[in-house]
């Protein structure tokens, strides 16, 4: 409001001025005409013009003719002499003061915000402002204070979340474990139809076979822990019964899809047999899924080869199977490739063999993969199907770790040729549940090849 009132009344006043000394020069002019008797009207130029005419002539030396100037001096000294009036001599020493007020209005500023009006231009505030303050200097103590506008707060307003990052590793690791992204077609097939042809899973066809022979029914007590669930243990009593020899594991093929290895691994499993081929037309399309996520977990886990001995030769099955995902690194966390040994899927129950043949065609297999990796491998087995198949005469028992499958609350007979065992596989519900013979500490020695 200060500053609209300045600028109207300074506005007023410069009005006024040009209006009074106007009227003074047109007389001036007018009078100076008709005392000098010349007929031609007067050239009408701004009094500033004329002042600074004058000015640069009287300055710089310049004469005028002498008629001229003498006519001009007497005019003008008659014309003030006869036509001033009171109006005039009461602005005449208020034209200062009312210069002084004006060069401190600031008629730039914006009465609504506080801040300059743009005319679309960048200029340098100071010098736009004639009362900025120079370097080391302090401002013109006439100039008007603007209201300097501050944003209201709020109090009310909530704090921005908090975000939990262990709840969001822990989703994602979840997430890793659970899923891996697979192919849904392999082959012109549904994934899972795909599995269902071509895949065996394993010990299904020792459970089917067995289930016939009176001798070998599954017993109606198996161990404490395996059950229909698996036993909850939290990670003291998991660490206690590793140290004392009892270390568990499963096993799981494309019939178990994406798996859920955070949950198994907090159900005290430590190691685990992922599938990776069958014969040499079938690979595990979850292969990875299920490899790499139980090593994620932290579990030690191995690949098994599910054999078909009448489609290809044992060393043909061998290099398939190592360059499909079945092969050994001394790294801790990889245990030695299973050749999986079991009733046929497809047709007679020793695939058309001898217990020579077999056991020619097994060699061939154990052979070659220990030339591929350096590593003699796993078999897993049951005794009625290698007894009945291969028989004894034999040396794998000095060189084969022997994984046996019996369902029961015990081992009970070991096949001929092995008077110990590595792994037992003693459960298929809900999954197919391992025992390995020792520690944790043996385990991972059986990992690095020792």
């Amino acid at each position: 409001m200060r500053a609209a009132l300045a600028t109207a009344v300074a506005t007023s006043l410069v009005v006024s001025v040009w209006g009074v000394h106007g009227l003074a020069n047109r007389s001036h002019s007018t009078d100076l005409t008709t005392k000098s008797g010349s007929s031609a009207p007067a050239r009408h130029q701004p009094a500033d013009s004329r002042q600074r005419d004058d000015t640069s002539a009287s300055g710089h030396g310049a004469r005028a003719p002498k008629s001229t100037v003498g006519a001009t001096k007497r005019g003008a000294g008659q014309a003030w002499a006869s036509h001033t009036s009171p109006a005039v001599d009461w602005l005449s020493p208020r034209s200062s003061v009312i210069g002084s007020a004006l060069a401190r209005v600031p008629l730039g500023a914006s009465q609504s915000t506080g801040t300059p009006r743009s005319d679309g231009t960048t200029r340098n505030n100071d010098q736009d402002d004639p009362n900025a303050p120079e370097s080391g200097g302090q401002p013109d103590p006439g100039a008007p204070d603007l209201p300097t506008i501050t944003p209201p707060s709020r109090p009310d307003a909530p704090d921005p979340p908090k975000v939990d990052t262990r709840k969001a590793s822990k989703a994602l690791a979840n997430a890793r474990a659970a899923v891996t992204a697979v192919p849904r077609m392999v082959d012109g097939m549904d994934i899972d139809a795909y599995v269902r042809k071509y895949s065996t899973e394993m010990g299904s066809q020792i459970r089917r076979v067995e289930r016939r022979i009176t001798r070998t029914v599954p017993d109606t007590s198996p161990p404490k822990d395996s059950g229909n669930q698996p036993r909850r243990d939290n990670r003291k009593q998991t660490s206690q019964r590793q140290q004392r020899g009892d270390v568990r594991g499963i096993d799981v093929s494309g019939w178990q899809k994406n798996v859920n290895w955070k949950y198994w691994w907090k159900k005290g499993k430590r190691f685990a047999y992922v599938k990776a081929t069958e014969g040499t037309g079938y690979k595990n399309p979850y292969y990875s899924q299920q490899y790499n996520g139980s090593r994620r977990v932290g579990m030690i886990r191995g690949a098994y080869h599910f054999a078909l001995p009448n489609r290809s030769s044992g060393g043909a099955q061998a290099v398939y199977f190592v360059t499909n995902g079945g092969g050994w690194t001394r790294d801790g966390k990889t245990l030695p490739g299973a050749l999986d040994l079991e009733w046929n899927p497809y047709g007679p129950a020793c695939y058309g063999k001898s217990k020579a043949g077999m056991r020619a065609w097994i060699k061939a297999f154990h052979d070659t993969y220990e030339a591929r990796t350096g590593r003699w491998p796993v078999i897993y087995t049951s005794t009625s199907w290698w007894s009945h198949c291969v028989g004894g005469g034999h040396a794998f028992g000095k060189t084969v770790p022997l994984w046996v499958a019996r369902y029961s609350s015990n081992v009970g007979a070991l096949p001929p040729g092995w008077n110990r065992y590595t792994f037992w596989q003693y459960s298929s519900d809900p999954i197919d549940q391992n025992k390995f013979n020792g520690n944790h500490t043996r385990l991972r020695a059986l990992a690095n090849g020792r």
